[in-house]
């Protein structure tokens, strides 16, 4: 087995992006007045896209510490699991039951769990993919912003009827 290298310009450049992703999705929240915004989307965007770069790429020395009739397997899927297992928690911790019995947090805590699979994502090199995901997540998330802004100016203009009556 021929193990991969990835160049310091390819790191970069997927450090850079998973900066990119992590900011654009926690401005998002910020906008939407919730707790958890930019740097804590950035952080877990860059932990995810680390994990994936080691994972695929950081064990390749050890393929040549070891003669060629012998055999050696890794699996970098462990670490990429772990990191999910991991983000499972953080999003367990944002998901919060109110005193009225409301739950929130729910879309937030996807919110993590999308962007540690976009650092994957971004990680392993497959930046068609990470933008796709990130167009469709990003119009998901507006589209209730858009419907709610709907709904409350329907409201509004129906309370203003009934006041000129």
């Amino acid at each position: 087995m021929t193990p991969m290298f990835i160049s310091s310009n390819q790191i970069l450049l997927r450090v850079a992006l998973a900066t990119l992703c992590g900011l654009v999705f926690g401005l998002e929240r910020k906008r939407s007045l919730k707790p958890v915004g930019a740097r804590t989307h950035i952080l877990v965007c860059l932990a995810a896209c680390t994990i994936a770069i080691i994972s695929a790429y950081g064990f390749t020395d050890i393929y040549h510490t070891y003669p060629e009739n012998v055999s050696v397997r890794t699996d970098p899927a462990r670490l990429v699991v772990g990191l999910l297992t991991g983000i499972g928690f953080i999003g367990a911790g944002i998901i919060v039951k109110t005193a009225s019995g409301a739950v929130q947090g729910v879309t937030t805590a996807a919110e993590i769990f999308l962007v540690s699979v976009l650092g994957i994502v971004i990680g392993l090199g497959h930046f068609p993919l990470a933008g796709l995901v990130s167009v469709i997540a990003i119009i998901t998330l507006q589209s209730e912003r858009i419907h709610f802004r709907a709904r409350q100016k329907k409201a509004e203009r129906k309370s203003r009827d009934k006041e000129t009556e």
